[in-house]
Parts: structure tokens; sequence; C-alpha cells
């Protein structure tokens, strides 16, 4: 008998290929349900998992919010999920009434962030996090990088609950290439503020070593990250 892994999702179809992809290797292995808040008006891909509306039409997202974490868990306790696996901290589903043991996985948590950004975040939300992560309820947290766990670790959050597991590449889809002459720094994901001033010093730094190096950068690079780098790097 398969192991049957639930999650849940405030709506479906959703647009995070990582959480899509990682859903869909669980499926190879689990029999996984994702339990969705409701159906959003746009055409849905074939899953490679079990699909379950909680409300099989479109409602109010403060309602998705509000009532649907609480019929998810009614459902994952119906069919008996071995394991239940949330992703992020922004997920409005706590473990209040699961009898399941639950993992979270969390991709980029905000309470890591450097302190001018920081600043900027929600307080409610900062404080809703800390409450994800600190909740003993969840066996495991699943973070990417080891610099987030020893930053999770400073703030409070238990060692031994913490797993790194680094983002991989699928083969299949992503083959690869000939290398270049020239040594290449390459630089995929998202652009956030603190992201890019980081990724501006380090391009900065690495431009001032070695002139013969190429930069490049997988994503939508927003004109003023692409004007800075420019100017730091050359063209």
């Amino acid at each position: 008998m398969r192991v049957r892994l639930a999650t849940a999702v405030s709506a479906y179809p959703f647009y995070n290929f990582r959480y899509l992809k990682l859903l869909d290797e669980f499926a190879r292995v689990f029999d996984v349900y994702c339990f969705a808040g409701s159906a959003l008006g746009r055409r849905v891909r074939r899953a490679g998992f079990r699909l379950v509306h909680v409300y099989p039409f479109t409602v109010p997202r403060r309602i998705r919010y509000v009532v649907g974490p609480y019929v998810a868990q009614f459902f994952m306790n119906v069919i008996r999920a071995d394991v239940v696996w949330l992703f992020d901290t922004a997920t409005a589903l706590a473990p209040n009434f699961l009898r399941s043991p639950a993992v979270l996985d969390v991709d980029d948590p905000k309470v890591v962030l450097p302190p001018d950004e920081l600043a900027k975040q929600s307080r409610l939300s900062l404080v809703h996090e800390m409450r994800m992560l600190t909740d003993k309820r969840f066996r495991k947290i699943v973070v990417t990088t080891e610099m987030i766990r020893q930053k999770l670790v400073s703030l409070g959050v238990d060692k031994e609950r913490i797993e790194v597991i680094p983002n991989g590449v699928d083969t299949e889809l992503f083959k690869p290439s000939p290398l270049p002459d020239e040594p290449v720094v390459l630089y995929y994901g998202t652009f956030q503020p603190h992201r890019a001033q980081l990724l501006v010093k380090v391009v900065e730094k690495v431009a001032s070593m070695r002139s013969d190096i190429r930069f490049l950068l997988v994503g939508d690079v927003p004109q003023p990250v692409a004007t800075m780098l420019k100017k730091v790097a050359g063209d």
C-alpha cells in the first residue's frame, strides 16, 4: 500500500512551477491528494495527482483563506493521510485539527530577510510566519539552503526539526549545453530588492577581479537592476 500524502492550496491552478513539479514528483511514489480552496476561472492543466476542490466553484479570497483550511483539514482526516506536506508559511493552513504528522516546506521565508527589507514586511505576516515555524506540530521544516537553516536556528527554531534539501534540476527537461570558452557566472531566480542588491555587489566584486568573466542572468530582470549591472560589469 502506497503512502498517502496530502497538501493544500488556497486555489488551483496556481503559477508556482516548483510546487507543481514537486507534486508531480511526489505522485510518482506516493498517493498525492491536493485540496484546493476553489477553482480559479482559467484552464486547468492535467495533474498527475488527485485534485480535490473544497468548493467546486470560485469563492471570494477571504472565504478561501478563512474557511477553506478547516474544510481541507477535515478531508485530510477523512482520507487518513499518512503525512501532510505544506508549502511555504504563506499558507493559511495551520495543523490545528490534523491527525497526521505534518511537514512544512519553506522556500523563501520573510523572517530571514535583511533588516531594511524586513522593515517593509507586514508585522502580522511575520508573526504568522514565526508561529508556523515554531509550531511543534510540524515534525520537520524543509529549507533549500544551509544559510536559511542557520538563520532560522538563530531565531529560535529547533535545529533538529530543520532539514536542508537543495533545489534540483530535472535532467529530462533541461539538457546541458556545451560550455563557452570564457568563464561564466550564472544566476537564476527572482530579482527581489534584497537579492538584486546582493547580486549587484557580487557582480561588481567579481568584475573587478576578472575582466574575462561573462555573467548570465536567467529571469525577468527589472530595468533598473539591468542598468545597474551593466554599469558595474560593462555590456
